[in-house]
């Protein structure tokens, strides 16, 4: 059965002391991902003169706390609050509002990019 826990046998010695210190390390492991609902955005059309917005619900399913930020966005995209950076605490979900407003005319796409540690925030 996988637990997800490492267990390391230690021993320490101490000076002046006869006997040694017997004890077992345990460390229990997590993810550092984060889990993106819906996992893809359709803006759908939308005029030159208007946006478009999206809800989009950024999952902390790790036991730490994490940090995450939208970084190199597009001119047309923004993401609020915060300008798309935060912190998840674990299990956490928050969720992001994010606004497309198309410079070009016709059909595109884009990627988004998000950083866990991002500098500067």
């Amino acid at each position: 059965m996988e637990t997800g826990i490492i267990e390391v046998p230690m021993r320490v010695n101490v000076p002046d002391q006869v006997l040694p210190v017997n004890f077992i390390f345990k460390a229990k492991l997590t993810t550092c991902e984060l889990i993106f609902d819906p996992p893809r955005l359709d803006f759908g059309k939308c005029p030159l003169s208007e946006s478009v917005v999206c809800a989009l619900k950024v999952t902390n399913p790790s036991k730490l706390t994490q940090k995450f930020g939208f970084v190199n966005l597009p001119a047309e995209i923004k993401i609020e609050p915060q300008k798309g950076f935060g912190t998840l605490l674990p299990d956490e979900t928050v969720e992001l509002t994010v606004r497309w407003s198309p410079s070009f005319v016709g059909p595109g796409t884009a990627a988004l990019t998000v950083s866990r540690a991002p500098r500067g925030r």
